[in-house]
Order: structure tokens, then sequence, then C-alpha cells
């Protein structure tokens, strides 16, 4: 009954072995044509006795690891391996023949079509499996609609595949060792579920791109891992993924063109993992790319070829972490400018051998430069590395200050122009930030520091200063955080011009304010000038009493030296009255034989300076303290 039912759909023009795939497919939805069973009823021709092609591909021998395998030659594929893109598609769209069979499908392996597949603008009601097959001319899928799943697992198509418009209700796979010599064109395909192309090749051929994918839209993941090859572009510009892109352990290859991966403007619903030792020769662009979950680059190897950059993420939007650490590293260029990362930005144990560009990017969480729980040691700064967090945003800096060190020593270049951060936090090795002290904190913020303002000695920024001493308050370091606000003050003084009343006040504040109040932020410093102001006049006094021929003549006292010190006091302070200094205490120390004898000009004058100095020091300090008051109860 089956077999009769199957035979009603052979047509006179299909080959013994079509007919007899007919039969399988009809009963089971799939057939193996390696296993065409032996006889002239099914085989016939003159490769009747010619053996099965099991694997069309010939497989790369142990000991030689990082080799891909190579296609079986055409001539070795029997005839009756052969099927005829006619009986394809009478097999996946004749409705009578469709609405028959048992099994919603037509799954066909070790085949061979040498005649172009023509699906396009079709409708094939199940799934379409073309599994370890030959296809010499480039399948045309183009708005065709599969209402399953698509497979070319393990399959080699010479001249690529054809499928812009392509619609599944399932998964699409092209993976497990296909070879595409070249371009795979997908843009604007929908695919309802994964699109798996794990340890496969592809080439662009005399094209430009290897994958391309502009405007895919998947409800799944996508996969282009597992060693896969991919010499030209991989575009998935405008793409959006329901899921994560994963591209571990691949290699990547420009080709003619400047993008191993161009990702412009992506959108995963979840993590994009470019990681695992994967390599990129040419540049890898993220920008405007949304990423639901983190981006991950650990332990691969990022090349310019003939562009500038390796990661090209500006405007980059992460739900998540981005991790470039573990072994990962960047040739040229990474640029995160005006990235939104909601996690943090982790950067350990990488190379970085040009500037990395942070500029006006917001890190919700660190910045981490090296990971004690993962053992995991600082960045290597190479020489023509720098770091730019010109106007970026961060919630924590961590680590240890010798992370952001090069092997000499020295602090890498940075740009801190407009850079916020609200914590400090701890590291491995070394003395991390939160323990650093105050001498180590200026430093980091002003040794080999640049600005965007290039060759201007002038040029800084307060923010950093002010964002330090936040932090640092936060922890309760008060005595750090007052003196990063003072070092900022001397920055603030330095970049003052002398022009007119700038320039006074440059002056004013270089041999005044910062001695006297430390710029407001340490007022008791005005305190103790006034009692070494008051100590040294004071013994200026006694020491012209002791050498005066007529202030000795009675022997001076220790009661004379207090009179010396409460007379300089009352200088300082004229408003306090010290008993037993009177106001006839000049007088009574230079009277000789009751004869009054005026203050020698020259030590009149010098306690006339005492009383100036004094005045303006105590009206600096007065003020001093109103402005410490003040902050403290904004505060």
């Amino acid at each position: 009954m089956t077999e009769k039912t199957a035979k009603a759909f052979e047509r006179d023009w299909m080959t013994p072995w079509e007919k007899w795939a007919l039969k399988q497919l009809f009963e089971n939805g799939l057939v193996d044509m390696s296993t065409v069973p032996e006889g002239d009823a099914y085989r016939g021709g003159e490769d009747a006795d010619k053996p099965a092609v099991v694997v069309p591909l010939i497989q790369p021998s142990e000991g030689d690891k990082d080799a891909l395998p190579e296609p079986i030659p055409e001539a070795d594929w029997p005839a009756w391996q052969i099927l005829s893109p006619k009986f394809l598609e009478y097999v996946c769209t004749d409705k009578a023949f469709i609405d028959a069979r048992r099994r919603n499908r037509v799954r066909i392996y070790c085949a061979r079509f040498t005649d172009e597949i023509d699906l396009g603008g079709l409708h094939l009601p199940g799934e379409l499996w073309l599994d370890k097959c030959g296809v010499d001319k480039r399948p045309d899928l183009h708005d065709a609609e599969i209402g399953g799943l698509l497979s070319l697992e393990a399959s080699h198509i010479p001249q690529g595949l054809y499928a812009p418009g392509l619609k599944t209700k399932g998964d699409v796979f092209l993976s497990s060792g296909a070879r595409f010599d070249s371009e795979v064109s997908l843009p604007s395909a929908d695919i309802g579920g994964q699109l798996n192309c794990s340890g496969s090749s592809f080439k662009a051929g005399d094209g430009h791109h290897a994958f391309f994918a502009q405007g895919l839209k998947t409800r799944g993941d996508v996969y282009l891992r597992g060693n896969s090859s991919f010499e030209g572009e991989v575009s998935l510009t405008s793409a959006e993924i329901g899921g994560q892109l994963e591209c571990d352990g691949s290699s990547f290859k420009a080709g003619d063109g400047k993008h191993a991966l161009n990702a412009h403007s992506l959108k995963s619903g979840g993590n994009v993992f470019l990681r695992g030792g994967a390599s990129f020769e040419g540049e890898v662009n993220l920008i405007g790319a949304s990423i639901g979950g983190q981006l991950e680059c650990d332990g691969s190897a990022f090349n310019t070829g003939d562009g500038q950059y390796t990661l090209l993420a500006q405007g980059l939007k992460t739900g998540g972490s981005v991790y470039l650490r573990s072994g990962a590293s960047f040739e040229g260029k990474v640029s995160l400018t005006r990235a939104g990362i909601g996690g943090g930005l982790q950067l350990s144990e990488c190379s970085f051998h040009n500037e990395v560009d942070l500029t006006s990017s917001i890190i919700s969480h660190e910045i981490r430069l090296d990971e004690s729980e993962l053992s995991m040691p600082a960045p290597n700064w190479g020489d023509g590395a720098k770091l730019n967090l010109q106007n970026a945003s961060v919630g924590a800096l961590q680590g240890s200050l010798d992370a952001w060190k090069r092997e000499d020593g020295l602090f890498v270049p940075r740009n801190l122009d407009g850079l916020t951060f609200k914590r400090l936090a701890g590291g491995v090795g070394g003395t991390s930030l939160d323990q650093a002290s105050t001498k180590q904190l200026r430093r980091w913020l002003s040794e080999n520091v640049t600005h965007a303002r290039e060759g201007d000695k002038t040029a800084f920024t307060p923010s950093p200063y002010l964002a330090m001493a936040s932090a640092l308050t936060a922890t309760g370091e008060d005595i750090k955080a007052r003196n990063i606000l003072i070092a900022l003050e001397k920055r603030r003084t330095r970049a003052m011009r002398f022009r007119s009343l700038s320039g006074t006040q440059k002056l004013f504040r270089i041999l005044w304010l910062g001695p006297v109040t430390g710029y407001g932020y340490a007022s008791g410093r005005g305190a103790w000038l006034l009692l070494a102001l008051i100590l040294a006049f004071a013994a200026a006094g006694f020491g012209w009493d002791i050498a005066d021929p007529r202030g000795g003549a009675d022997g001076l006292t220790l009661e004379d030296a207090i009179a010396w010190l409460g007379f300089s006091f009352e200088m300082v302070l004229p408003l306090a009255d010290l008993d037993p200094v009177t106001d006839t205490f000049l007088e009574d120390r230079f009277t000789d034989d009751g004869e009054y004898t005026s203050l020698p000009t020259g030590l009149r004058a010098l306690f006339m300076t005492e009383r100036f100095l004094g005045l303006a020091i105590l009206a600096t300090l007065i003020a001093g303290l109103t402005g410490w008051a003040e902050r403290r109860g904004e505060n």
C-alpha cells in the first residue's frame, strides 16, 4: 500500500536513484544517497560499481590540527549520487506529495547537485536538509519561505549561497565543516531560530564579503564560532539577533576590505563573544551597536589589517560589562568613545599597542586593571599605548597604581580632562588607589598626563582632582582629600597667565594664599605662621637688646625675654593688652641714666612690618576659616 502510494508520485524524468530517493523521502522524510542499493534497478550507468562518497570532505591529518578540510574532487562523485534541482524542487513544493508524505521534511545526505538549485520566491512548508552534499553552482534561495529549518551542514558549495530575504521558521545550519568558496549572502533574512556557522569555512571569492548578512533578523543566537574561518568581510550591519553572537576561537580576515567583522548598529538581545583565541585581521566595527548582555574579547588577537582601528565601538551600548582581558592583544586603536557600559570595563592581562579611547564614555561600574580573585595581572602598555579618559564618567577606579604604569615605571600617557568617578577600589599587587599616599595620588593626577590642547603647558582640568577628593572624603580620608584640593589649586595657579590683573592675582596666590591658607583648604597654616612671626620678631628684639651696650646694663633676665615676647604679640594683635607688658615697655628698655632714648629707626620699622604682616595673616586666616565653614556646611 505504501510503496504503491509512493510510486504514484514518480515521474518519467526521474532517474532510478531519484525514484528510490523519492520513496525514502515519502516514508521517512530522509534519504542518504551514499546507501543507494546496488543493481541496475537503482544505480545503473557507468558508475554503478563506483564507491559512494560518504563524507564529501577530505579531513586533515591528525598531526595538522590547524588545517581545514578539503572538498572531494568532483570526479570522485558517482553518477548515482547526483540529484537534479528539478527533483529537489518537486519534493519540496509539490502539494500532493507534501500532503501524502509521512514527515514534513526533506532531509538529503551525501548528494551532489551539478546544476543550479533555484528555490527563489518559493514556499517550502517543511524542513530542508542538504547535509554532506556537493552543490556545484550557487543555490538561489532569495525570498524563499521555509516552514522549518534549513541545514547545509558539512556541504561544499564553491560558488556560495544567495539567499537575501530568506525566511525560515526554524534554525539555519551552515556548520560542521561546510565550505563556501564564494560569498554567502543573507541580507534581510528572517530566521525563526538560530543561525549556526560553527566550524565551517567561508571565502569571499571574487567578491568583497565572505559572509553578508546586513539587516539579518534571528529569534535565536548567531554562532560564528568553533574554529570557523572567514576570508573576507563578515557583515552584520543593522542585524537584530534575538540571542547572543558568538565568534569564539574563529578566524576573521578582512581580505581586500577594511573590516574583519562589521557589526555597525547591531542589536543583540544577549552577549557578544569575540573571545577564546579568535583572531581578527582587520577592523572590528561595533559603532552604535546595542548589546543586551556583555561584550567579551578575552584571549583574542585584534590586528588592524589596512585600517587604524582594531576595535571601533563608538556609541556602543551594553547591558553588562566589557571584557578586554585574559591575554587579549590589540595592535591598533581601540575606540569606545561615547559608549554606555552597563557594567564594568575590565582590562586585566591584555596588551595595548596604541590608543585606548574612552572619550565621553559612561561606565556604570568600575574600570578594573587587575583582578586579584582571578590572578590576572595588569595590562601590558606598549610603547605606543595611551589612555584617553576625556570627559569619561566612571563608577569606580579599581586596580593597583602599578597597573597604570608601563614597563619603564612611568604612568601610561593619559588624558584626564573632564574625567569623573565616584569611588576608589583596591587591586592586586603594589599600592591600590584606595591605599595610595597623597604623593602617589598627585603623581597619578599629573605625571605623564596629556591634554586636549597639546603643547599647552598651562592646560589642566580640575575634574579628576575634584573627583579624587570626593572619593577620598567618602572613605574618611579627609586629610588626603584636602591635600589633593591644595594640589588642584597649585595647578590652577600655575595655569594662570601674567596678564594685567590676572598676573597680579597669580602672584598673590603663589606668594600668599598658598603658604598662608593652602588656598583656603588648610587654614591652620595661618595660625602656625602667626606663631612663627611672633617668636621670630620677639627673638629679633631680644637679640638687639643683647647687642645694644645700653640695653644690658642691668643684665638681661627671663622676664626681659617674656616682655619681648609679649610686645611682639601685641604688635601682631594690637587689640591685646598683656601684663606686665606696658605702654612704656620700650621707654623702659631704652633709658640711659634717666634720659629717654627713642627706639632705633631700623628696629621700629621691623616691628611695624611685623604688625602689617600679622594683620594680613590674621585677615586671611579669618577669611579662610569662613570659607572652610561654608564648604563644610554645604557638605
